[in-house]
């Protein structure tokens, strides 16, 4: 039937949204090839679910990490990428956000592939910067004009894409959401991992220690809570690691905070499950994060906790519709110790709204959005999937 090329500027660990589109691709009877950056200590080359990951190996890779020599590296990428890309032939590409948009275009030329731009963010958004916004936005309204289909993973943020590159269509929304977790409680293994008991109330934050993720502020937070057996579980990494450790130095110490790597995608939930509370304290410094409606969320509602989250736009009507959590007001420490408070203190609230999750996870998982993904490939390469 011919080969679905995945193209993501990163070194493909832990990317839960290109490894499921992919899958969509191979259980459709593609060929699926994955191609991303290659990285000290991953194969080049591997086979993941019937999947072929081509990592691609730069020769400038170690070279400084000034703007002046990401650039060069980046160049190169696109260059051995290129050549990869049209050796595969592929039928369909997905383009994994804007870094891996001109090497689709280019690509198209030669193979006449059709192409899905899959805007994981708000790009040229995505800081309270803009020293080149307005080149940014050109360029990528070029590429993505040319592209097949657009999607992108929330309303507000289609809506913005369809104004600022001037589209057509309203981008097509395919949530960022995980797949339907059927694994019962008893199996969670948080606790046990980091010796807490069952009478400890833990708050859980899992993903990307970066900025503007609201960690210090969450950190600083838990200064104020007095209850001994109140955690909080900090489970990734991230440039600010070192960092937070350090900022909760004496809480660490004292076992209030515990920090720990980030776990494999399959073994995620299993963790998760076994907090209390999950919590987003993502900060609205940017319109990409004003309006994320972000992975973590959803996974948190798919293994049955409640959540805490900052006032944002998309992520406070989610909680609210569905009244599954608390909002608080972005970045006030006050706002949020007493939302933490109030679920840690109130166990009939608690409780109603750990038992709303089930409806809303029943309604966003991926299994609801994939059959989107399907009418695309219907729509761009003539394939039926009702047919299977």
């Amino acid at each position: 039937m011919g080969t679905v090329l995945n193209i993501v500027v990163n070194s493909f660990v832990n990317d839960s949204r290109v490894m499921r589109t992919a899958m969509l691709g191979n259980e459709l009877g593609y060929n699926v090839v994955v191609m991303a950056q290659y990285k000290d200590g991953l194969k080049a080359t591997e086979s993941i679910n019937g999947i072929s990951i081509i990592r691609v190996k730069l020769w400038s890779r170690n070279l400084p990490k000034s703007a002046f020599f990401q650039g060069i590296k980046y160049f190169e990428f696109i260059v051995r990428a290129f050549f990869i890309a049209v050796k595969v032939k592929p039928k369909l590409i997905h383009a994994h956000d804007l870094t891996a948009l001109p090497i689709a275009a280019v690509v198209k030329l030669v193979t006449r592939s059709k192409i899905i731009y899959d805007s994981h963010e708000f790009f040229m958004y995505r800081n309270g910067k803009f020293p080149f916004l307005k080149a940014g936005l050109r360029f990528e309204r070029f590429f993505a004009r040319r592209c097949d289909v657009v999607i992108t993973v929330s309303e507000s943020i289609a809506n913005g894409l369809k104004d600022v590159l001037k589209l057509k269509e309203k981008p097509t929304v395919i949530l960022n959401v995980p797949l339907k977790n059927s694994t019962g409680k008893p199996e969670a293994i948080l606790r046990q991992k980091l010796g807490l008991s069952l009478t400890d109330f833990v708050f859980l934050y899992q993903g990307g220690l970066q900025r503007d993720r609201g960690v210090e502020l969450l950190i600083d937070t838990m200064r104020e809570v007095n209850q001994s057996n109140v955690k909080l579980v900090i489970l990734g990494n991230g440039v600010l690691k070192h960092e937070l450790q350090e900022r909760a130095r004496e809480l660490t110490h004292t076992g209030k905070i515990i920090f720990h790597d980030s776990v494999p995608q399959n073994e995620l939930h299993l963790w998760t499950m076994g907090a209390d509370v999950g919590i987003h304290p993502m900060v609205g410094s940017c319109f990409n994060h004003l309006y994320a409606l972000p992975n973590k969320l959803f996974e948190y509602v798919q293994c049955g906790l409640c959540v805490i989250v900052s006032n944002l736009p998309e992520m406070s009507t989610f909680v609210n519709k569905y009244q599954i959590g608390l909002t608080f007001q972005d970045g006030n420490r006050d706002s949020l110790l007493s939302a933490m408070l109030q679920l840690t203190n109130d166990p009939a609230l608690r409780t109603t709204m750990t038992e709303n999750t089930s409806v809303a996870a029943s309604k966003h998982n991926w299994e609801v959005e994939v059959e989107k993904l399907k009418e695309l490939y219907n729509r761009i390469l003539n394939f039926n999937p009702k047919a299977l």
